[in-house]
C-alpha cells in the first residue's frame, strides 16, 4: 500500500523543476536553462513526473527508483549552480534568480515524495 499523499507532494516537487527550467537563473548573459540548452533538470523533472505518474496511475512500482534518482539529480544540479554564481568574480553582475531555490525545493520534495512508495509497516496480529 502506498501513500498517495507523499507521491502528490513528489509530483509537486516535478512540476516545480519543470517551471524553473524556464525561469530566472540569474546569469549574467543568458535568462534561463532553457537559453544554455541545460538538460540536466529537465530530465530530472520529467523522471519524477514519469515516475509519480507510473505509480500512482498505473501501479507500475518497480518504476517508482526514477523519483529519487530525479530528485537528487535536480538536488545535486541545482545546489552546483548556485555556487557557479555565487563563485563569479563580478558580483553585481550576477544574482541567484527565483528558479534555482525552485529546483532546491523541488528536488527536496520529490526526495520526500519517495517515502510514499512503500506502504504502511504491517500488522501484527496475536
Amino acid at each position: 500500500m502506498m501513500d498517495k499523499r507523499l507521491l502528490g507532494v513528489a509530483f509537486i516537487g516535478g512540476i516545480l523543476m519543470l517551471v524553473a527550467v524556464f525561469g530566472d537563473y540569474g546569469f549574467p548573459i543568458v535568462n534561463s536553462l532553457w537559453d544554455v540548452h541545460d538538460t540536466g533538470i529537465l530530465t530530472s523533472a520529467i523522471l519524477v513526473i514519469f515516475g509519480v505518474v507510473a505509480v500512482a496511475g498505473l501501479g507500475m512500482q518497480s518504476i517508482g527508483a526514477t523519483i529519487p534518482v530525479g530528485g537528487f539529480l535536480a538536488l545535486i544540479s541545482g545546489i552546483q549552480h548556485y555556487r557557479m554564481l555565487s563563485a563569479l568574480p563580478n558580483l553585481a553582475e550576477a544574482h541567484v534568480g527565483y528558479a534555482i531555490w525552485l529546483v532546491i525545493v523541488g528536488g527536496i520534495l520529490a526526495i520526500i515524495g519517495t517515502f510514499g512508495l512503500r506502504g504502511p509497516p504491517p500488522k501484527v496480529r496475536w
